[in-house]
């Protein structure tokens, strides 16, 4: 019994994964700070295809202490990320409004649509509804469903959002394809549900750490041959792809690595506990203004759009927990029963 507690404990205080998440939140910027002008196109599309690994990461790490969690209380797992979903998407209303040239009905017509009530008022909060599934979705199979019948659930919730992804990609089908965002927005079961195994079952400790870099390097390797890879099989130039097949098996390998290593509490540490989420949910907000400054004063590059609003999130986040805590246990679902 008190082994088992060491071990609960060391799993919710897992310094090492706070560390990775850090490191997460700065590649999820990656993507959505430009199209990196500064490199040649091959360069930029096989940089931002690299960095594909961090969403998927995120959902494997909230299952896995899920996992390690002793019994899960999904009630209020939800009303946390219903609480930080819907104060997520008020930050972000002044963006609407401004985009929609100061227009109330728009403005009105944006806020209150179904597009909002499935995945919040900007495009990246789609993450904390799916992560809502994910959580919701875990807790059912987990109860009800065979391992592995849930297995092969999530195996092909997975194949379906790849080859969505391809075909949006190149466009197949010429409309918009629905399907595309149908299984992303399911992204979250299929990961949540492997992470919450891979922590019950302690599967991750039958992974070197030797074994899991030599997967994590070679995994983001694979994931940038795969962009070119596709557009030689299919013969056609391909927008940006947003799940390269080995993101997940690398996001497993970091969360190996994580799981497997020991950190001393530190500053990168105490930021990924403390702001990883933080930087996620505000970083768009400060690049609606970043990037339009930057290029009245001549630089177009995309990586001091990154730099910026990594730096500059962490920075208020910080500012926010020290100054206005209230506010700051809003955006991280503090408080919340």
């Amino acid at each position: 019994m008190i082994l088992e507690t060491i071990k609960l404990a060391l799993l919710m205080r897992n310094n090492t994964l706070d560390f990775a998440k850090f490191f997460a939140s700065f590649f999820v910027i990656v993507v959505h700070s430009g199209s990196y002008p500064e490199m040649s196109p091959a360069n930029a599309d096989l940089f931002r295809a690299a960095s594909r690994w961090a969403v998927p990461f995120f959902f494997l790490a909230s299952g896995y202490l899920m996992g390690g969690g002793g019994s899960i209380d999904v009630g209020k797992k939800l009303n946390k990320l219903f609480g930080i979903l819907f104060y997520s998407s008020l930050l972000y209303v002044p963006i609407i409004y401004l985009s929609a040239n100061s227009d109330i009905t728009t403005l009105f017509i944006r806020v209150f649509s179904f597009d909002t009530l499935r995945s919040g008022t900007f495009f990246h909060l789609w993450f904390i509804s799916a992560l809502m599934s994910g959580v919701m979705l875990t807790n059912y199979m987990i109860k009800n469903v065979k391992t592995a019948t849930g297995l092969v659930i999530a195996l092909l919730l997975l194949a379906g959002y790849w080859l969505s992804d391809i075909g949006q990609a190149f466009n197949i089908p010429a409309e918009r394809n629905y399907m595309f965002y149908v299984f992303r927005s399911l992204l979250g079961i299929p990961l949540v549900y492997m992470g919450y195994l891979l922590a019950k079952e302690g599967l991750l400790s039958k992974i070197s750490n030797a074994m899991a870099w030599t997967l994590f390097i070679a995994g983001i390797m694979l994931m940038m041959l795969e962009v070119p890879l596709c557009q030689w099989f299919i013969d056609g130039y391909a927008r940006e792809r947003q799940f390269p097949l080995f993101s997940v098996p690398v996001a497993v390998a970091l969360l190996a690595i994580c799981a497997n290593t020991a950190t001393k509490e530190n500053l990168i540490s105490r930021a990924g506990r403390d702001f990883s989420l933080g930087i996620y949910l505000i970083h768009p907000f400060l690049l609606y203004f970043i990037v339009p400054w930057l290029e009245s004063k001549g630089v177009k590059v995309s990586t001091m759009n990154l730099v910026s609003a990594f730096i500059l999130s962490w920075f208020i986040f910080a500012i926010m927990k020290k100054w206005l805590p209230a506010l700051y246990g809003k955006f991280n679902g503090a408080g919340i029963k």
